[in-house]
C-alpha cells in the first residue's frame, strides 16, 4: 500500500462537519452574558427549593 493511502487510514474522522465549530461559537456566547442580579428575596425562595431538591 502507497504511502499516501496509508496515511488516509489514520486521519481523523469527523462524523459531524462544523460540529465543534458550532460548539465553540455556543461556548463563546454563553461566557459573554452577564450575570444576574437577584434579590435578596428571590435568593430566598430558590434557596429553600434547592434544599427540598436535595432532601429528594
Amino acid at each position: 500500500m502507497p504511502l499516501s493511502e496509508r496515511a488516509k487510514i489514520f486521519a481523523p474522522f469527523a462524523a459531524l462537519r462544523g460540529h465543534s465549530d458550532r460548539l465553540s461559537e455556543e461556548t463563546g456566547k454563553l461566557l459573554k452574558r452577564e450575570k444576574m442580579e437577584v434579590s435578596e428575596e428571590k435568593a430566598e425562595i430558590l434557596s429553600g427549593k434547592l434544599l427540598r431538591v436535595k432532601k429528594a
